[in-house]
């Protein structure tokens, strides 16, 4: 791994940026970006037990953008290219599993608690979830095609499998750092 790579996300991450585009550039206003006090931790700090999921998928993404590198075998020109990009299509993800939590708990809410919805606040609340992924895969879509200009075909097919890889450590980490039982060797 190069120096510029690391010195993007350590920065990032101290400065409370990690992997987040202007507002502005947030083409779904149900993806509301995360309060600054919110940001994740640097790669050299190990989330606790309690830290929030959402801290802990920054963390992981922002170890997952340095990975891309070596992985893909971008060069550092490449690489600045790709990481802006691939952290949109981090944000969004997260962004969108936030958004969309919400909503099942609103739907949840007016479903079976203890002041039932009518038909059509159910009605309405289960339109703006189909709304919010029909959004997400557009955006979505845009995004990839983004990344995939900045890589090789080889690259592309490459981060693919990547980012299944990449999935299920994330998981793995969550679930650990969660348990208190410490990170995978990868994340030290």
């Amino acid at each position: 791994m190069t120096v510029l790579p690391t010195l993007m996300v350590s920065s990032l991450l101290a400065l409370g940026q990690a992997v987040n585009p202007p507002v502005a550039q947030n083409p779904n206003p149900d993806l509301r970006p995360i309060q600054q006090g919110q940001r994740g931790r640097g790669l050299n700090q190990k989330p606790g037990p309690n830290a929030p999921i959402q801290e802990l998928q920054e963390v992981f993404d922002a170890f997952a953008l340095v990975q891309a590198q070596r992985i893909l075998q971008l060069d550092d020109e490449q690489y600045g290219r790709f990481f802006p990009k691939m952290s949109r299509v981090y944000q969004l993800r997260r962004g969108h599993g936030q958004a969309r939590m919400r909503l099942v708990n609103e739907i949840r809410r007016l479903y079976a608690g203890p002041q039932r919805g009518t038909d059509a606040q159910l009605a309405d609340a289960v339109g703006r979830l189909d709304d919010l992924e029909g959004r997400f895969v557009t955006d979505m879509r845009a995004l990839r095609l983004a990344v995939d200009e900045v890589l090789t075909p080889r690259q592309r097919a490459g981060l693919r499998f990547f980012e299944e890889d990449m999935e299920r450590q994330k998981i793995d980490f969550i679930t650990r750092s969660r348990q208190g039982g410490g990170l995978s060797p990868a994340l030290h």
